[in-house]
């Protein structure tokens, strides 16, 4: 046996892929073990750009953001809000290598990640990043940049000061809630960049429009946005919806 084959047994053997929603040890080496299956949340290629969901439950009427376009792999329902928890809640941090991966894949189906000179994250407050001890949105943004061979700059947004959790709002008052709380401190950074700016969960997409109006307003040419998860219209206006900004 070659050398190679020999480490990657041992590898499999001592680091055994397990399912990113429950955590068990997938016999055949997948992100899914046979009891937990995502196909029922993923998000079909034909998806309006402008909010994420497939065509057919699009709700936003072509409503203009800052962002340019916008995409992510996953409804946030079902199966994906166990993985959300696991990463967000359990201190499972190893599931950013497959999550970042699907986002990075839905990516390159729907961007066109050539012109993209940057990715940066929806970023913490200082508390937040305390209280927590890591920023979900910068794991999965790092993750990204390193599928899709960018660069990664976690600090060219900064969250000034906490709020009260976009999930305790009324969906009308969301973009309220976060206006003026994010800034750019090197405009430097961003003048002519084109910037894909990454998040966990996007519900009303208020938090990820706020981020990308900032840094249109400092400069950028251009913002993408991409996320883990869409909450459909009947979960954005859930009251029980989690958000990792929370």
């Amino acid at each position: 046996m070659r050398a190679p084959e020999l480490a990657g047994r041992l590898k499999r053997l001592l680091f055994p892929a397990r399912c990113v929603v429950c955590g068990k040890v997938t016999p055949d080496g997948g992100d899914f073990c046979s009891i937990c299956d995502l196909s029922g949340e993923y998000i079909s290629a034909d998806c309006c750009e402008l909010c994420g969901e497939e065509k057919k439950n699009c709700a936003c009427k072509g409503r203009k953001n800052h962002f340019e376009k916008l995409c992510a792999p996953f409804y946030y329902r079902g199966s994906v809000k166990e993985m959300v928890r696991n990463f967000k809640f359990r201190g499972k941090q190893w599931l950013r290598e497959p999550l970042s991966r699907y986002m990075a894949e839905r990516a390159e189906e729907k961007l066109n990640v050539q012109e993209i000179d940057v990715v940066t994250c929806v970023p913490f407050t200082k508390k937040q990043l305390r209280r927590r001890g890591y920023n979900q949105s910068g794991l999965l943004a790092e993750g990204v940049a390193r599928d899709l061979g960018l660069p990664f700059d976690g600090e060219l947004l900064v969250k000034l000061y906490d709020i009260n959790a976009q999930h305790s709002m009324a969906k009308a008052n969301r973009a309220g809630n976060v206006m003026g709380i994010f800034h750019v401190p090197c405009p430097e950074k961003v003048r002519g960049r084109t910037v894909l700016l990454c998040d966990d969960i996007k519900t009303t997409g208020a938090t990820l429009d706020e981020c990308s109006k900032m840094l249109i307003l400092n400069g950028a040419y251009k913002v993408y946005g991409l996320c883990l998860a869409v909450a459909g219209r009947n979960e954005a206006g859930n009251g029980r919806q989690e958000n990792w900004q929370d």
